[in-house]
């Protein structure tokens, strides 16, 4: 596209399309009730949702099986819950999840805290599942499976908080994302590239492609 050679000054306010939160577990410190091999807990909090053992994402509790096997993130802070989402592992044992239990609140000791809904099943032929906490608040959130002989494995769990809102990272510009844009005050068919507030620029500018 042709450069735009004019001084420009932009005021942008950018929405991320579809957004509705932060993932607030991502990179957080996670815990788990045991370890099989190399499924640390850290697993279901490193941003890789690949459901794949062998891609190296997924969580893992004794092989051998356990009883009630938790896993929680401790989030730091307490927030306003939203929702989780949940990948299961795909390649096999994908049926070992169901039913599952989400503990939400300030305790470490995770069973202690409310649960979000009674059991929960995820369909097996899906990778992920979303489970609404909405009212729920805690710094602790925890995901058990209840009963005898059981290995729990996560390959990413999401917790979306309601009182975060999208704010930059620092890691947003010059990425391709899927932008709504609202420009006030500035010319048609000038855009620029962003996640979040607004940018000024006082020299040259280049159109620039999302999708290049």
């Amino acid at each position: 596209m042709d450069a735009i050679t004019s001084t420009l000054c932009l005021s942008l306010f950018f929405m991320a399309a579809g957004a509705t939160g932060v993932n607030v577990a991502l990179g957080k410190t996670a815990f788990q009730t045991s370890n099989y091999q190399d499924g640390a807990a850290s697993r279901a909090v490193d941003g890789n949702t690949a459901t794949n053992w062998l891609d190296g994402s997924c969580t893992h509790t004794r092989d051998s099986g356990e009883d009630n096997p938790t896993w929680w993130v401790d989030l730091g802070q307490s927030y306003g819950i939203d929702r989780l989402v949940i990948f299961n592992r795909r390649d096999c044992c994908a049926e070992r999840l169901n039913p599952f239990n989400i503990h939400i609140g300030d305790s470490d000791q995770v069973s202690m805290n409310p649960k979000c809904g009674g059991d929960h099943h995820i369909n097996v032929t899906q990778p992920s599942i979303s489970v609404s906490c909405q009212g729920m608040e805690g710094r602790y959130v925890g995901i058990r499976l209840p009963g005898y002989s059981r290995t729990l494995t996560l390959c990413e769990v999401q917790v979306f908080s309601e009182g975060e809102t999208g704010k930059s990272t620092g890691t947003w510009y010059n990425k391709p994302l899927n932008l709504t844009l609202v420009c006030l005050g500035c010319a048609a068919g000038i855009i620029a590239m962003g996640y979040y507030g607004y940018r000024r620029k006082h020299q040259r500018q280049q159109q620039v492609d999302p999708q290049d």
